[in-house]
C-alpha cells in the first residue's frame, strides 16, 4: 500500500470515529439541555445570581449544540449539493465553529461583509469546508494576537459581476517558491499536516466554476481570495 493510500485510510478512519464521538456527545448534551429546561421553568424562584449562572449554562449548551450539529451535518454530506444560500451566514457558520480556538490564542477577527450581498447557488457543506480550512490556516500563521481580516465584496470583471470572499492575515506569509505547490495533493510545510487542505479547497472551487487567488509576502502575511460568478452558477443548476 503506498504512503498516499495509507493516508487516505486514516483519514477515513478519523472522520468515521469524529462522527462516533459527535453522536456520543449529543446525547448526554440532551440530558443537560432536558434538566436546563426544567430548571428555567423555575426561575422566578431563583435569586440573581443562580438565574445568572442558568442561563449562561443555557448560553454553553446551544453552543455546544451548535458545534455537534454543524460538524455532523459536515461529516455526513458528501455529494453535491448545490442550493441558493447566503455567503454571509457561511462565514459566520465557521466564525462560531472557530470561535474557541481564535479565544484561546488572542487573535483579532475583523469582519467587513457586505450583507447586500445576492444569495446565490453553491454546496453550503462544501463552501464551509473551505471557509473552516481558510481561516484555521491563517490562525496557524499567525502569532499570538495577530489579526485576520475576513471580508466580502462585489468586483466587476469584463463588465462581469463577481462575489468575492477574501481572508488576509499579517502570520508568517508563503515562500514564493512553495506558492506554486500549495496546492497540490500532500503538500505541506507543517510538520504535522496532511497536504490535503488546499488542494482540496483547489477541487471544492473549480466544482463551483470560481477561482481562488494567492497573494502572499513571506514574513509579512497571507491573502487568500475566493471569485465566484453567481450567474454562470444560476445558469448551470437552476431549472
Amino acid at each position: 500500500m503506498s504512503e498516499s493510500q495509507i493516508q487516505d485510510n486514516k483519514l477515513q478512519m478519523l472522520g468515521k470515529l469524529t462522527a462516533s464521538l459527535l453522536h456520543e456527545i449529543r446525547n448526554p448534551l440532551s440530558a443537560v439541555k432536558l434538566n436546563l429546561d426544567y430548571l428555567n421553568m423555575l426561575q422566578d424562584e431563583m435569586n440573581d445570581e443562580i438565574r445568572d449562572s442558568v442561563n449562561s449554562c443555557n448560553d454553553a449548551v446551544e453552543r455546544m449544540e451548535f458545534l455537534v450539529n454543524s460538524l455532523l451535518d459536515f461529516a455526513r454530506k458528501s455529494q453535491n449539493c448545490f442550493e441558493i444560500g447566503d455567503i454571509n451566514q457561511i462565514t459566520e457558520n465557521a466564525l462560531e465553529i472557530l470561535q474557541g480556538a481564535l479565544q484561546k490564542r488572542t487573535i483579532t477577527i475583523e469582519k467587513q461583509l457586505d450583507l447586500s450581498l445576492p444569495n446565490f447557488y453553491f454546496d453550503r457543506n462544501k463552501v464551509l469546508q473551505v471557509f473552516i480550512n481558510l481561516i484555521s490556516n491563517a490562525t496557524e500563521a499567525v502569532n499570538a494576537h495577530g489579526k485576520i481580516k475576513v471580508s466580502t465584496y462585489r468586483e466587476n470583471q469584463d463588465n462581469l459581476e463577481k462575489l468575492v470572499w477574501q481572508i488576509e492575515d499579517n502570520g508568517v506569509g508563503i515562500k514564493e517558491e512553495d506558492q506554486k505547490k500549495i496546492f497540490n495533493d500532500f503538500y505541506t510545510s507543517k510538520d504535522t499536516g496532511t497536504g490535503l487542505g488546499l488542494s482540496v479547497c483547489k477541487r471544492i472551487i473549480d466544482e463551483h466554476s470560481a477561482e481562488i487567488a494567492l497573494t502572499s509576502e513571506f514574513g509579512k502575511g497571507t491573502k487568500f481570495r475566493l471569485i465566484f460568478d453567481p450567474k454562470l452558477l444560476r445558469d448551470k443548476y437552476e431549472d
